[in-house]
């Protein structure tokens, strides 16, 4: 019998594995500059989020957009590479760990793409690399926090920032955005 220590140890080894496999090995682009995405051949779409999906159950909102923020234009390929994801979800390293990665999964489905914050990244990264690096394994270049945009009011910010917008009265414009699409859900 393996023991939950080693377990995790081989499904973080895997996960790690798959990310460095997954990750370009280079690359200059950033998230506030993929405006090209709009040229695709395909234009976005609304979806379900599948429940095969597990990575972004419960995450708050049922639709995403596809092609999501990682250029994945088939569910299948998303609940694919997402599925790789769980274990470093699972072991806990940040409260925000879902939250960043779902938005670039299974992004909430609105008009525009809206994409995490840097400050999100950043505290995700801080709170996950020191995991990822027990395996031997780096951050991966897709998730390089530089390509995400500057905290503003148009990217998702961590639970943290929320919180202390909402008390102190701010409401976030993505943030309405997320709630319309979610009631708009609920009427049909």
């Amino acid at each position: 019998m393996i023991s939950n220590g080693l377990t995790v140890k081989i499904k973080m080894s895997k996960l790690l594995l798959i990310i460095l496999t997954l990750s370009p090995l280079t690359t200059s682009a950033t998230f506030a500059d993929w405006s090209i995405l709009g040229a695709r051949d395909r234009e976005p779409i609304c979806l379900p989020i599948p429940t095969n999906l597990t990575l972004c159950h419960a995450i708050g909102y049922t639709k995403m957009r596809l092609p999501n923020l990682l250029e994945h234009d088939t569910l299948q390929e998303v609940s694919q590479q997402a599925s790789s994801w769980v274990p470093l979800l699972n072991v806990g390293c940040h409260e925000d760990t879902q939250l960043f990665l779902c938005s670039l999964f299974a992004p909430v489905c609105v008009d525009r793409p809206i994409y995490p914050c840097r400050s999100l990244c950043n505290k995700v990264k801080a709170g996950c690399e020191g995991t990822m690096g027990k395996y031997g394994f780096p951050w991966p270049s897709m998730l390089d926090c530089d390509k995400f945009p500057v905290d503003n009011d148009m990217c998702i910010a961590s639970r943290e920032v929320r919180e202390s917008q909402q008390q102190s009265g701010v409401v976030v414009k993505a943030d309405k955005e997320e709630q319309n699409e979610n009631n708009a859900g609920k009427k049909h």
